[in-house]
């Protein structure tokens, strides 16, 4: 496996965004991720390492 998650995502409901990609990279992303304990499509900051 790679070490390293990658995730398309396609709103259903917003017609003006047609798709996402996002990728979210160890170590940085992967635990913003793992702590946020928001619901739903909502941006964040990038982390503090720069990845």
């Amino acid at each position: 496996m790679l070490p390293e998650a990658i995730a398309m995502v396609m709103p259903p409901r917003d017609v003006s965004k047609k798709h996402g990609i996002f990728r979210l990279t160890t170590p940085g992303g992967m635990s913003i991720i793992g702590h946020c304990d928001q619901r739903g499509f909502h941006p964040h900051h990038p982390p503090s390492d720069g990845v």
